[in-house]
């Protein structure tokens, strides 16, 4: 019987080379040498509001939409040398529920035709035709 090994996760933000700034959870024990790892990075952009306040949008790094397991998380090394990371703080409880709202699972997950990975249902419910059985013209990737 194989043990399953946890491994702990902090909340992390940096810089990348050109400035932005990041948000993801630091993998500790996979981050050595010259690497960390973060799952499910996001970029965070602020922008000012007319009004004098400020916009926070989080772009994940690798949008769910992409992804046949929309519930899979990704989990990119990032090399040292091409990040700056922020000295641990503690981060707004608010900021850490938009990041955990942008990765929460998703309900109504169908099984793709082998049963091993699950897809997300379209908007219709019906599940979707095995390919090579109707031709698709348009590839929808995001909900309007």
């Amino acid at each position: 019987m194989s043990e399953e090994v946890k491994t702990s996760e902090e909340y992390m933000l940096y810089l990348d080379n050109i400035g932005r700034l990041h948000m993801g959870k630091k993998i500790v024990e996979k981050s050595q040498g010259d690497t960390i790892l973060v799952k499910n990075p996001v970029i965070i952009h602020i922008s000012s509001t007319n009004q004098g306040g400020i916009n926070i949008q989080f772009f994940p790094v690798m949008f769910r939409e992409f992804q046949a397991d929309k519930n899979e998380s990704s989990s990119w090394p990032y090399n040292k040398t091409n990040i700056t990371p922020c000295n641990p703080i503690t981060l707004d409880a608010r900021l850490i529920g938009q990041y955990e709202q942008i990765f929460a699972p998703i309900k109504n997950m169908q099984p793709v035709n082998d049963g091993s990975r699950p897809v997300q249902m379209p908007m219709g419910g019906q599940a979707p035709a095995p390919m090579g059985s109707q031709p698709a013209n348009v590839i929808k990737l995001f909900d309007e």
